[in-house]
């Protein structure tokens, strides 16, 4: 079924449910008035508590017979008309309920279910139904990466990526579930960062690379000045040591973006002399931010002018201007 048409159907139910349960509250209401007000204007020997024929008090009782002649009276009609009231406006009720799941129905229409479904619903769904995981992963680390991840399903979509990368046997899971932990890293368990930093996967340890960058944030939990000198230096040995070339510029464009961390410096001057153009590009790139650099820096960047790759020999120019000017 088309979409525009779905959307339209359901959006005519939620006005019919709504028509129709303010009409039956208006009738339950309006009936309920007009029976106090013949009430209160019927003599009493005629008022539903006492039987017509006898005058006897009727009130109380559950069936429509006098006990005293044997007569009909109206106390059994009128305490099936107020039961019959409360069940229109139960009715009515249920109805303006139904017209409510509306809006929800029109989101399920334009997006699916699990986009409608709110994230700690979906972390309890993903903990307990392994065939959700993937498609659970995948959603949150969209909402996370939009920044519509609230706080309090942070730490739970966290600890549900963790189970998805230890327990997924297909590499696009695993590395989604990877992106999740490390978006989530200042949520998650401590250990986080080193498992993705262990694995085997490139893409997974790059995505450690990312968590510890998160965890150096001012605003993350415990990002004192020594835990970010620490992570500084981690990374540090990530972008000189790691053997996969991607998680070391990673490695180094993080280092770049941090400042205040003494070994910095000293791990993008060695990076210039790494195997790969990439690497030695991104290196550059971060010096190229420095207001000052030192002479040792400046020697180092003046021997990439003689590098075999000519975007490095343009890099390093450009560095050299800036540290002259």
């Amino acid at each position: 079924m088309d979409v525009t048409l779905s959307i339209a159907i359901i959006w005519a139910c939620t006005g019919g449910f709504a028509a129709i349960g303010l009409g039956l509250l208006g009738v339950a209401i309006c009936g309920g008035r007009a029976s106090f007000a013949t009430a209160l204007s019927t003599p009493a020997a005629s008022r539903p508590e006492y039987c017509p024929c006898c005058g006897y008090d009727a009130r109380g009782l559950e069936d429509d017979l006098c006990p005293e002649c044997g007569s009909h009276t109206p106390t059994g009609h009128a305490l099936r008309s107020t039961r019959k009231r409360t069940i229109i406006g139960a009715c009515g009720v249920a109805m303006l309920f139904s017209a409510c799941v509306g809006p929800w129905a029109d989101h399920v229409a334009r997006h699916g279910i699990v986009h409608a479904t709110p994230a700690e619903v979906l972390t309890i769904v993903g903990r307990y139904v392994p065939s959700t995981r993937a498609v659970i992963t995948r959603n949150l680390l969209g909402r996370a990466d939009a920044e519509s991840l609230p706080r309090s399903a942070r730490q739970s979509a966290a600890t549900l990526a963790a189970i998805t990368l230890d327990s997924a046997a297909d590499a696009s899971t695993r590395r989604a579930s990877a992106a999740l932990l490390a978006a989530t890293a200042d949520a998650a368990p401590d250990d986080s960062a080193d498992r993705l930093l262990r694995d085997r996967d490139s893409e997974v340890r790059s995505q450690g690379v990312r968590a510890l960058s998160r965890l150096a944030e001012p605003t993350s939990r415990g990002a004192c000045i020594a835990s970010r000198i620490a992570i500084a230096s981690r990374l540090g040995r990530i972008a000189l040591r790691d053997r996969s070339d991607q998680v070391r510029r990673l490695a180094i464009d993080e280092l770049g973006d941090m400042t205040g961390t003494g070994a910095r410096m000293h791990v993008l001057v060695a990076a210039l002399e790494d195997s790969s153009r990439s690497v030695r590009m991104r290196a550059l790139f971060a010096l190229s931010r420095e207001r000052t650099l030192s002479a040792s820096a400046v020697f180092a960047v003046s021997r990439c002018l003689l590098d075999e790759e000519h975007d490095v020999r343009m890099a390093a120019l450009l560095v050299v201007r800036r540290a002259r000017g």
